[in-house]
């Protein structure tokens, strides 16, 4: 009988407080209370993904008001929709929890994604393409991307329209060109993204 080693991703505090948009000081706070469990090594701890998701997830779960009603506010303010926003309760378990947190994974403790423009990139291809939420991908997308921007101090300069015929090209794109569409992502908010004190 042989033991099989499992490795699990394993994010550093840095990586844990990106992920879930806190400082380290807070990372630190809820791991001495206990609420975000984590091994120590060395003088650093480590927080394992389905860990950090299931703590992500309880976050947004507690903070979902907050989250909805910040987002709905900017979003309203800048888009016009024939439909709603869907409910966060209308989410398909955990695909939107990972959707969220791709943005931040890592391979040999170096993130895969980098900078504001790649994890925008990957955030707003799989809201679309994972399906999180029944119906409203695309208006997720379009909405978590403003909002991710807007915490970024970013905006996009472009129409309404047009981000939303750009949201379409990606939902139509084919599975297979995941790469492709990712590298038209970028190059669309290279594009398009300003500061938003401009």
């Amino acid at each position: 009988m042989t033991n099989k080693t499992i490795k699990k991703e394993l994010f550093s505090t840095a990586q844990a407080a990106e992920v879930l948009g806190i400082s380290r000081i807070a990372v630190f706070k809820y791991i001495r209370s206990g609420k975000l469990p984590a091994v120590k090594v060395g003088r650093n701890y480590v927080v394992e993904k389905e860990e950090l998701m299931e703590f992500l997830g309880k976050r947004l779960k507690k903070e979902k008001k907050k989250i909805e009603i910040s987002v709905k506010r900017t979003v309203e303010e800048y888009m016009e929709w024939d439909e709603p926003i869907p409910a966060f309760g209308a989410r398909f378990p955990n695909i939107l929890e990972s959707c969220l947190l791709q943005p931040f994974s890592t391979f040999g403790r170096k993130n895969l994604y980098r900078g504001f423009v790649e994890k925008g990139a990957i955030l707003f291809y799989l809201l679309i393409k994972n399906h999180p939420f029944e119906n409203g991908n695309k208006r997720i997308a379009i909405a978590t991307l403003i909002y991710f921007l807007y915490k970024n101090e970013k905006w996009l300069k472009l129409s309404n329209q047009n981000l939303y015929l750009f949201a379409k090209e990606v939902a139509a794109s084919d599975s297979k060109k995941q790469h492709e569409v990712q590298e038209d992502i970028k190059r669309f908010l290279r594009a398009y993204t300003i500061s938003s004190h401009a």
